[in-house]
């Protein structure tokens, strides 16, 4: 969910982790779902400077609303 991008541009990241995460094949589809799981895990870490992220009005609003 965007891992690839930053590694690309050697930006420098976290990458977290899940299962349901290890299930995605193709990083181009994912859902509302993982990106929810994702939101709570963020969430654990607690000291997150900045979210980056890339979709529509569905995304933001996963995001926002965990």
């Amino acid at each position: 969910m965007g891992e690839n991008c930053f590694r690309e541009m050697d930006f420098e990241c976290e990458i977290i982790r899940d299962p349901v995460f290890e299930l995605v094949t193709n990083q181009t589809v994912t859902t509302s779902k993982h990106t929810k799981i994702a939101c709570e895990i963020m969430k654990k870490i607690g000291d997150i400077n900045l979210i980056l992220f890339c979709g529509g009005d569905g995304t933001a609003r996963d995001i926002v609303n965990q």
